[in-house]
């Protein structure tokens, strides 16, 4: 992670130092804000690889920081809360976070789970027949890291592209639940069941004709989830 720009955005001048020595260590450099609108303000001066962003802030709460940066950036963003309640963490998801991490948390953990976000996706293995997927409506580029519909490019969040990468290079293959929390966000997602709910739907409604009739992310119920090839 060596000169990785990390922002991270808490009120909590202690949680911020903590953040600091553990990331600054692994050769990152970190800058951080005691307010939401520094914290905005910050992400448009360095223009950070990765944002921390604490939930309970006093003026600007973390949700709302997570829907303006969403606004003008698709920067892998974690939410940081001592709450842990399902709803909340549904809530951050559904506004665009790509994961969110209890506090107090260890050194191990946030590593972990910045890698998981930072570190390539799935496509050193693929061979030139899935290097590139178009039926017409929907197209997938894996070598530009790119997916269009309609020939439109889409705005994908890491996370959304690399859980849509992982289904396809999979096609016609059930992926279960844990399968796909492991090799999206990591080990310590491997629980997370309601991720893949939220994800799956906000990239059904991002790529599929009628989100409510899917045809290219097929739920398989109790079992995980996979994707169906369509036909020019």
């Amino acid at each position: 992670m060596k000169n990785t720009k990390i922002l991270a955005i808490d009120d909590d001048l202690i949680i911020c130092e903590i953040i600091t020595k553990m990331l600054s260590r692994e050769g990152c450099e970190v800058y951080s804000a005691n307010s939401g609108l520094d914290g905005l303000q910050l992400l448009k001066d360095i223009n950070p690889h990765l944002v921390l962003v604490d939930i309970l802030m006093p003026s600007m709460d973390g949700m709302d920081v997570l829907k303006r940066i969403r606004e003008i950036s698709d920067v892998p963003t974690i939410m940081l809360s001592a709450l842990n309640q399902t709803n909340v963490t549904i809530r951050a998801m559904e506004l665009g976070a790509d994961d969110y991490i209890k506090k107090p948390f260890e050194k191990i953990e946030l590593i972990t789970r910045i890698r998981s976000l930072l570190e390539p996706s799935f496509k050193t293995n693929f061979d030139l027949i899935t290097q590139y997927y178009d039926d017409g409506h929907l197209s997938i580029e894996l070598r530009e890291n790119r997916v269009l519909v309609k020939n439109q490019p889409l705005r994908l969040a890491v996370t959304e592209y690399k859980f849509l990468e992982y289904l396809y290079l999979n096609s016609g293959n059930c992926c279960g639940y844990s399968e796909i929390l492991q090799n999206v966000w990591g080990d310590f997602a491997v629980n997370r069941f309601q991720y893949l709910h939220v994800y799956l739907g906000r990239l059904r409604n991002k790529i599929e004709k009628d989100p409510n009739n899917p045809e290219y992310l097929i739920a398989d119920p109790g079992n995980g989830y996979r994707f169906e090839k369509q036909k020019e």
